[in-house]
């Protein structure tokens, strides 16, 4: 994100940001109650009209304007988010 604040041709432009590697919503949910320690079942409902049921960002756009490799994966991305809440 920092890289990018600094590049000119990413101005007023929509870039993805992430690992490129694909995961479901429900894989994620249940990584987060994991680490969260909450044995808790997950039900599932129809998402809204328009919601997404997977997770892959493009990061085409991203590797064309700055230098990036993703550093922190996704397991302790998420941990060191929800312990710093």
């Amino acid at each position: 994100v920092i890289k990018l604040t600094t590049c000119k041709k990413a101005d007023n432009q929509i870039i993805h940001i992430g690992s490129g590697e694909e995961i479901s919503i429900l894989d994620c949910a249940k990584k987060i109650l994991k680490i969260l320690k909450i044995d808790q079942e997950i039900i599932l409902d129809d998402a809204p009209e328009g919601s997404v049921s997977r997770r892959c960002p493009d990061i085409r756009k991203l590797k064309s304007l700055v230098d990036f490799q993703a550093m922190i994966p996704l397991d302790k991305g998420l941990k060191n988010t929800l312990e710093s809440m």
